[in-house]
Protein backbone atom coordinates (compact mmCIF):
# COMPACT_ATOMS: atom_id res chain seq x y z
CA UNK A 1 0.00 0.00 0.00
CA UNK A 2 0.75 3.59 -0.83
CA UNK A 3 1.60 6.06 2.10
CA UNK A 4 3.09 9.45 2.53
CA UNK A 5 5.46 10.93 4.84
CA UNK A 6 4.44 13.85 6.58
CA UNK A 7 6.62 16.56 8.58
CA UNK A 8 4.89 18.51 11.56
CA UNK A 9 4.28 21.28 9.12
CA UNK A 10 1.55 18.58 7.63
CA UNK A 11 3.64 18.64 4.07
CA UNK A 12 3.71 15.38 2.30
CA UNK A 13 7.71 14.94 1.97
CA UNK A 14 8.22 11.97 0.71
CA UNK A 15 6.46 8.73 -0.38
CA UNK A 16 6.50 4.50 0.07
CA UNK A 17 5.03 1.61 -0.77
CA UNK A 18 4.52 -1.09 2.47
CA UNK A 19 3.35 -4.46 2.37
CA UNK A 20 2.33 -3.76 6.57
CA UNK A 21 2.79 -0.21 7.67
CA UNK A 22 2.81 -1.95 11.54
CA UNK A 23 6.83 -2.67 11.44
CA UNK A 24 7.99 0.47 9.84
CA UNK A 25 8.36 3.68 11.83
CA UNK A 26 8.34 7.61 10.23
CA UNK A 27 11.24 9.59 11.05
CA UNK A 28 11.04 11.34 14.47
CA UNK A 29 8.78 14.49 13.53
CA UNK A 30 7.14 12.63 10.80
CA UNK A 31 3.87 10.88 10.66
CA UNK A 32 2.67 8.29 8.05
CA UNK A 33 -0.59 8.85 6.16
CA UNK A 34 -2.12 5.94 4.12
CA UNK A 35 -3.07 7.37 0.25
CA UNK A 36 -2.27 8.90 -3.02
CA UNK A 37 -0.34 12.12 -1.48
CA UNK A 38 2.46 13.37 -3.44
CA UNK A 39 5.59 15.11 -2.19
CA UNK A 40 4.26 18.74 -2.00
CA UNK A 41 0.50 18.05 -1.06
CA UNK A 42 -0.55 19.00 2.52
CA UNK A 43 -2.37 16.86 4.64
CA UNK A 44 -5.18 17.99 6.67
CA UNK A 45 -5.95 14.68 8.87
CA UNK A 46 -8.12 12.99 6.41
CA UNK A 47 -7.49 13.97 2.81
CA UNK A 48 -4.58 14.82 0.83
CA UNK A 49 -4.08 18.67 -0.95
CA UNK A 50 -2.31 19.47 -3.63
CA UNK A 51 -0.43 22.71 -3.56
CA UNK A 52 -1.62 25.68 -5.76
CA UNK A 53 0.42 26.58 -8.19
CA UNK A 54 0.96 30.77 -8.61
CA UNK A 55 1.29 31.27 -12.01
CA UNK A 56 4.46 32.96 -13.71
CA UNK A 57 3.96 36.53 -14.65
CA UNK A 58 5.57 37.31 -18.17
CA UNK A 59 7.90 39.24 -18.77
CA UNK A 60 8.84 41.62 -21.35
CA UNK A 61 12.46 39.86 -22.07
CA UNK A 62 9.81 36.60 -22.18
CA UNK A 63 8.13 38.28 -25.18
CA UNK A 64 11.27 39.63 -26.85
CA UNK A 65 12.91 36.34 -26.91
CA UNK A 66 9.68 34.41 -28.24
CA UNK A 67 10.08 37.33 -31.32
CA UNK A 68 13.43 36.29 -31.63
CA UNK A 69 12.76 32.53 -31.65
CA UNK A 70 9.90 33.21 -34.28
CA UNK A 71 12.52 35.06 -36.64
CA UNK A 72 15.35 32.84 -36.15
CA UNK A 73 13.17 29.92 -36.87
CA UNK A 74 13.11 31.66 -40.52
CA UNK A 75 16.14 33.89 -40.55
CA UNK A 76 19.28 33.13 -38.82
CA UNK A 77 21.58 35.39 -37.44
CA UNK A 78 24.41 34.30 -40.30
CA UNK A 79 20.91 34.74 -42.92
CA UNK A 80 20.18 38.08 -41.52
CA UNK A 81 23.65 39.71 -42.19
CA UNK A 82 24.01 38.72 -45.34
CA UNK A 83 20.86 39.69 -46.65
CA UNK A 84 21.04 42.50 -45.11
CA UNK A 85 24.97 42.97 -47.27
CA UNK A 86 22.69 41.75 -50.53
CA UNK A 87 20.63 44.91 -49.72
CA UNK A 88 22.98 47.50 -49.14
CA UNK A 89 25.23 46.26 -52.10
CA UNK A 90 21.66 46.60 -54.17
CA UNK A 91 21.56 49.92 -52.82
CA UNK A 92 24.90 50.95 -53.99
CA UNK A 93 24.08 49.76 -57.18
CA UNK A 94 21.18 51.77 -57.90
CA UNK A 95 23.60 54.89 -57.51
CA UNK A 96 25.74 53.72 -60.74
CA UNK A 97 22.89 52.71 -62.95
CA UNK A 98 19.04 50.78 -63.10
CA UNK A 99 19.18 47.57 -61.79
CA UNK A 100 18.22 44.66 -63.54
CA UNK A 101 14.92 43.03 -63.92
CA UNK A 102 16.34 40.19 -61.46
CA UNK A 103 18.39 42.34 -59.39
CA UNK A 104 15.16 44.86 -59.12
CA UNK A 105 13.38 40.92 -57.98
CA UNK A 106 16.29 40.46 -55.53
CA UNK A 107 15.75 44.09 -53.87
CA UNK A 108 11.59 43.19 -53.54
CA UNK A 109 12.47 40.15 -52.20
CA UNK A 110 14.27 41.58 -49.48
CA UNK A 111 12.20 43.95 -48.56
CA UNK A 112 9.61 41.48 -48.12
CA UNK A 113 11.78 39.73 -45.72
CA UNK A 114 12.28 42.93 -43.93
CA UNK A 115 8.66 43.85 -43.88
CA UNK A 116 7.68 40.38 -42.17
CA UNK A 117 10.72 41.21 -39.66
CA UNK A 118 9.46 44.48 -38.81
CA UNK A 119 5.59 42.89 -38.20
CA UNK A 120 6.93 40.49 -35.48
CA UNK A 121 8.90 42.93 -33.86
CA UNK A 122 5.06 45.04 -34.03
CA UNK A 123 3.33 42.42 -32.49
CA UNK A 124 6.11 42.10 -29.67
CA UNK A 125 5.23 45.39 -28.98
CA UNK A 126 1.72 44.85 -29.07
CA UNK A 127 2.15 41.86 -26.82
CA UNK A 128 4.76 43.63 -23.84
CA UNK A 129 1.86 46.77 -24.05
CA UNK A 130 -0.62 44.48 -22.73
CA UNK A 131 1.59 42.76 -20.10
CA UNK A 132 -0.07 45.26 -17.66
CA UNK A 133 -3.10 44.28 -17.65
CA UNK A 134 -2.29 40.51 -18.49
CA UNK A 135 0.53 40.06 -16.59
CA UNK A 136 -0.04 35.92 -16.62
CA UNK A 137 -0.53 35.79 -20.99
CA UNK A 138 1.35 33.18 -23.11
CA UNK A 139 3.85 35.08 -24.96
CA UNK A 140 3.91 32.17 -27.79
CA UNK A 141 0.24 31.55 -28.08
CA UNK A 142 -0.93 35.29 -28.65
CA UNK A 143 -2.90 36.37 -32.16
CA UNK A 144 -0.40 39.17 -32.72
CA UNK A 145 2.10 37.09 -34.03
CA UNK A 146 2.47 37.04 -37.70
CA UNK A 147 2.28 34.00 -39.99
CA UNK A 148 5.66 31.64 -40.00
Amino acid sequence: MRYAIVNSGNIVVNVIELEDSEGWLPPEGHNLAAGDGNIGDSWDGTQFVAPVVAPVETTLAAVKLEAQRRILARYSFAAQHNLNMRANELNDIRFDRALSPEEETERQQLKAIAAWIKTVRAASDAIEARLAAEPYLDPAGQPDWPAA
